[in-house]
């Protein structure tokens, strides 16, 4: 009698959750829906999003009852079912575990202080966009709209959080990306482990910690690096649980997928890649054991679950998502094509700035030893290699067919794999040459690992120098130089630094600064000012050009550049213009 009431009890609260989805599926309001802030020139939705939203409600009430009447509780595959040659790799002559957790702990505190250094400069016009369509929105309507693809998720309700705790700064907007920055490093380590010793792990993490683009990247305060770290650690995750079967090893992984997604849409190639490993897994347990049966009910229950929860969380904002990806990246507001030379003008430059002015031949070899390492990598852990190629590959194969524009930050994934096979060579090139002296093996191969981190850290001089746009030092620039009736007129989109860098240092912008959309606005402008002289700003010109070509065409007939200030962010220059002497 008392088990059978125990049973009924256990089977009781097993349905609860089922039941508050059905709930939720059939009595959700919606009226809400219709409020959520959008684009304006989005065309119709395919469908509704709250409409999107039941759906997976009732799929997750249906999955979790099904459970719930099943009485279903965790059991491990059997060993033959589980991958081989995925054990993290040993040598001998490695450094001690507890070694290798004090070089780590350095690394990372080398990582955070190149992060937090500057994190204070000029925010850039993309984080700008952030902010101000991130900060007046609620918690609701950031995870219910998508007005642009600005709005990486997670960061924007991180960012949401940091300002409403700490106020508006440059540093509280970007320090949760600069801690997903910290945290990849040691992410890094955990992958590397899987095809390296722990030195030469030791020696990828440096090799992260003092990257120019890496840190770039965590001091921009968008869901890049957050991607990064989460698709890490999902790497590290899957491969653990294919090998060991460990439901917490599943957790992880799902939890690490859900996250990355909300990081960043890409991920979506994420999972794409790692549904085609987990493939060639079943198909070597196959061909081996001919019954897998449970390691297919398994997968398929994980990416169930998984897949239920990254479509949940974006279920709302999703059909105006796609509106927006499909025309941005396909009319050329962002980004270039495939085949055009300005994508590969921004790879190299990319690469060139990653090891700054003068050191800039270093990324010659370093490609060179990517290259070349890529195939020992491979050979030592074929898993992990192709979850962190494959994303890219996909994303390109989708691009290219679709005729949308490519980004080179959509490849970013290919940095810590870049990073793993530099490291890889130089340890497979130091063991060849010293096989029979592994402590002489060991000391070349770290000198070297130093050596190529002493000149990416070289580029960071530069990097901390140069803010991502210079709005602060252009406005005191065109403080300095203009009269105090003179007009300052700034093209947008350069007027969100203008106008946010120009009220903290509280300048005349009703009366003497105004924002140009249009060239006919310009001429409105132009025609009504009198006898007062007019500078101009512009910054990101390859953008005017692609949307507004005419406005760009008048400035070079009937205008002059004054001065030009630096940035790193490609193409964001900020030019002071000033209005060419008529003959």
């Amino acid at each position: 009698m008392t088990s059978r009431v125990n049973r009924g009890l256990r089977l009781g609260v097993s349905l609860a959750l089922p039941l508050a989805l059905v709930l939720s599926a059939l009595f959700m309001p919606t009226a809400w829906y219709d409020t959520l802030p959008r684009t304006p020139d989005l065309p119709a939705r395919p469908m509704r999003g709250t409409t999107l939203l039941r759906a997976i409600l009732a799929l997750q009430a249906v999955m979790t009852g099904i459970l719930a009447l099943r009485g279903w509780r965790w059991t491990p595959l059997p060993d033959t079912l589980r991958a081989t040659g995925f054990a993290p790799r040993t040598d001998a002559y490695d450094v001690s575990e507890s070694t290798a957790r004090r070089w780590l702990l350095l690394i990372t505190l080398v990582g955070l202080v190149l992060r937090v250094a500057g994190i204070g400069a000029d925010l850039w016009t993309d984080e700008l966009m952030t902010i101000d369509q991130t900060v007046p929105m609620s918690f609701g309507e950031i995870i219910g709209s998508y007005q642009s693809s600005n709005n990486h998720l997670l960061m924007s309700l991180l960012i949401k959080a940091s300002v409403m705790v700490f106020g508006v700064h440059e540093w509280s907007i970007r320090m949760s990306t600069a801690a997903f920055g910290i945290a990849s490093i040691t992410a890094l380590y955990r992958v590397a482990r899987l095809a390296m010793s722990r030195r030469a792990s030791l020696g990828a993490s440096l090799l992260l910690a003092v990257s120019y683009h890496h840190v770039f990247f965590s001091q921009n305060a968008r869901g890049y690096v957050a991607y990064v770290f989460f698709a890490l650690l999902a790497t590290r995750a899957l491969i653990d649980a294919l090998r060991d079967d460990h439901l917490s090893d599943w957790v992880q992984y799902g939890a690490a997928t859900v996250l990355g997604m909300m990081a960043l849409l890409n991920a979506a190639f994420v999972i794409a890649a790692q549904l085609l490993v987990v493939i060639v897994v079943a198909w070597q347990r196959w061909r081996q054991t001919g019954h897998i049966a449970p390691l297919v009910w398994r997968l398929v229950g994980v990416y169930t679950i998984t897949g239920l929860c990254c479509i949940g969380v974006y279920a709302v904002a999703l059909p105006d998502a796609y509106l927006y990806i499909t025309s941005a990246y396909t009319l050329g507001q962002t980004g270039a094509s495939a085949t055009s030379n300005d994508l590969l003008q921004m790879f190299v430059r990319g690469v060139l700035e990653g090891f700054g002015p003068g050191v800039a031949a270093a990324a010659i070899p370093f490609l060179a030893l990517a290259t070349a390492g890529f195939v020992v990598l491979w050979r030592r852990q074929w898993a992990m290699t192709a979850l962190l190629l494959l994303p890219g590959v996909l994303t390109a194969l989708l691009l290219a067919w679709r005729g949308m524009t490519f980004s080179p930050r959509f490849f970013l994934l290919w940095l810590p794999l870049a990073v793993l096979t530099a490291v890889v060579t130089i340890d497979a090139i130091a063991a060849r040459l010293w096989r029979a002296q592994p402590a002489r093996r060991q000391l070349a191969s770290s000198v070297v690992v130093a050596a190529v981190a002493t000149l990416s850290a070289l580029s960071l001089v530069r990097y901390y120098r140069v803010p991502k746009q210079p709005f602060s030092a252009t406005l005191q620039y065109v403080e300095r130089v203009r009269a105090a009736d003179d007009l300052v007129l700034a093209i947008r989109p350069t007027w969100l630094g203008v106008h946010y860098y120009g009220e903290k240092q509280q300048l005349p912008l009703d009366r003497n600064y105004v924002e140009i959309g249009e060239v006919t606005t310009l001429d409105s402008v132009m025609a009504a000012r009198g006898i007062r002289r007019v500078r101009l700003i512009t910054t990101l010109e390859h953008v005017i050009e692609q949307s507004r070509p005419e406005l760009m065409a008048k400035l070079y007939a009937g205008w002059q550049r004054d001065t030009t200030l630096a940035a790193t962010i490609g193409g964001g220059a900020i030019t002071v213009w000033s209005e060419r002497a008529r003959r």
